[in-house]
């Protein structure tokens, strides 16, 4: 199991087992989301500036979770899989890394 804690006390995730990310509610206590992927989580950050989960799989592609939903956005690089991820502090931007490769992400 791994925790993810949040920049603030809203929300905190955990993996369990891989292709399952928990994020709970630490003010109520309450399970807030429960996202299922297809392949097991590679890694999973939250944004150090907002309440934005990211999570990479190994896919060509990343998920994010936020109190408001959750989406899916393709990496457009061919053959890029993204297996880890790093934010800037500032949270407008992330680093993502494949087994040889890496690429920079950009949130308006």
């Amino acid at each position: 199991m791994a925790v993810f804690p949040a920049t603030s006390t809203l929300t905190c995730a955990y993996l369990c087992p891989l292709i399952q990310v928990w994020i709970w509610d630490t003010a109520t206590l309450e399970l807030a989301s429960l996202l299922l992927q297809a392949r097991p989580v590679r890694a999973a950050s939250w944004c150090p500036a907002t309440n934005r989960l990211v999570v990479c799989t190994g896919e060509p592609k990343l998920f994010l979770w936020t109190p408001d939903g959750a989406s899916c956005v393709h990496i457009p690089l061919p053959g890029f899989r993204a297996s880890g991820l790093v934010w800037h502090s500032e949270g407008s931007s992330l680093v993502l890394t494949a087994r040889d490769a890496f690429c920079c992400a950009y949130f308006g």
